[in-house]
């Protein structure tokens, strides 16, 4: 993967709230070359956190999480 392609990976997954290849990076072993320039890129990104939600991107994720419970309280009701 070229420098600008591993960019664009790594802002998709930010973007996502999924940094997964982030932690890969800032937290792995090279088994080849010097990585240690993404190793600190990364790290610096992990240490700040993610970017404040917008106001839609919260009303959304309280809606999944709302609506997750309710089906969650409708399976717990015991049957009478």
């Amino acid at each position: 993967m070229t420098s600008s392609g591993l960019e664009r990976f790594l802002a998709s997954e930010r973007e996502k709230r999924k940094p997964s290849t982030h932690r890969m990076l800032a937290t792995g072993v090279a088994l080849r070359g010097d990585p240690s320039e993404w190793t600190t890129r990364c790290a610096e990104v992990l240490a700040g956190g993610p970017e404040p939600l917008s106001e839609s991107e919260r009303d959304r994720l309280r809606y999944v999480l709302t609506d997750s419970l309710d089906e969650r309280a409708v399976i717990a009701l015991p049957f009478t």
